[in-house]
């Protein structure tokens, strides 16, 4: 494997460097980007970019190790089919398990006191003797109606929103903070130093307003950015002169796909069939690079009455 000589380490190169598709997931659940940051009150517990690039230099070590093990699907996601966020949560537990400086103490803990269900930890981590309670997700929010409010940016599923979620987040990150569960914490020798949330994603933006986006308050710098379109608009959108691709849902993770695991769109109308029976259909222009269908552009079809149900 030849070793990356970009330092520090992009995305991309990590990504090139991984020798199967769950690697690639993996790496992409770590090192890219979060979709929120800053010290705003609110927000301050968001990891920031500096973290992230921190994991990337880690990750650049992994991925470069010859004496390791490639990753394969059925080790780290077993043989049941899951969901995307449940399957975001497993690739970032596994990182934690990878790293020689991270001790993982718990993964998706149900807190029980008695015959009352408190709520659940993703993952609580140790490092230097410093314990984390991580809560994680991998959300995909539209605009709206050209707002920055965390209001106006909704999920495929319209009853999400970035707003309900970031307000979930306080939630979670309260539980292990809560007077009635420290015995429940003490009894297990655990503890709790600091509550950091691990929010990746896509923001995308209408089509048309690509020229001047809009994107939500405290995003970012780097956050993944792409396009959204109703499919009455598709049409306007696809060209015959790009290769596009239609993505699997538990493919979302990725940004280069194998064949198989795609559907090359040759004419506008195939997208048609399938988001038939789906709330949204994920594509992207995408260019092939010998082995893998690499993303140039990301967008997400919804149907025409989205976000209504």
């Amino acid at each position: 494997m030849e070793k990356n000589h970009t330092w520090p380490p992009t995305l991309p190169h990590l990504l090139k460097a991984c020798t199967s598709p769950t690697e690639n997931e993996l790496v992409w659940a770590v090192g890219s980007p979060p979709m929120i940051e800053g010290q705003a009150i609110g927000i301050e517990r968001h990891l920031n970019g500096e973290f992230f690039e921190d994991a990337r230099q880690d990750l650049d070590r992994w991925v470069h190790d010859e004496k390791r093990l490639p990753l394969a699907e059925l080790d780290v996601l077993g043989s049941k089919t899951m969901r995307l966020g449940h399957r975001f949560e497993r690739l970032i537990q596994r990182w934690f398990q990878e790293h020689p400086e991270w001790t993982v103490h718990a993964k998706n803990e149900v807190v029980q006191l008695g015959k009352q269900t408190v709520g659940e930890i993703d993952l609580l981590a140790e490092r230097n003797g410093k314990w984390t309670h991580f809560e994680l997700a991998c959300k995909f929010y539209l605009n709206a109606n050209r707002s920055s409010t965390w209001s106006s940016w909704i999920g495929l599923d319209p009853t999400d929103s970035l707003e309900r979620k970031l307000i979930k987040f306080d939630r979670q990150l309260a539980l292990t903070q809560l007077e009635k569960v420290q015995p429940w914490l003490a009894e297990r020798d655990w503890q709790v130093d600091a509550h950091h949330i691990w929010l990746k994603g896509w923001f995308f933006q209408h089509f048309r307003d690509l020229a001047h986006p809009v994107l939500p308050h405290h995003h970012a710098l780097h956050c993944c950015v792409g396009w959204w379109s109703h499919l009455k608009d598709w049409p306007t959108i696809w060209s015959p002169s790009s290769s596009w691709i239609a993505l699997q849902p538990a493919h979302w993770l990725r940004t280069q796909h194998r064949t198989g695991d795609i559907t090359l769109l040759i004419r506008a109308n195939d997208v048609k069939e399938l988001l038939a029976d789906r709330r949204a259909l994920m594509v992207a222009q995408a260019e092939w690079d010998g082995s893998d269908w690499v993303e140039t552009s990301r967008g997400v079809l919804v149907q025409n009455k989205w976000p209504k149900e």
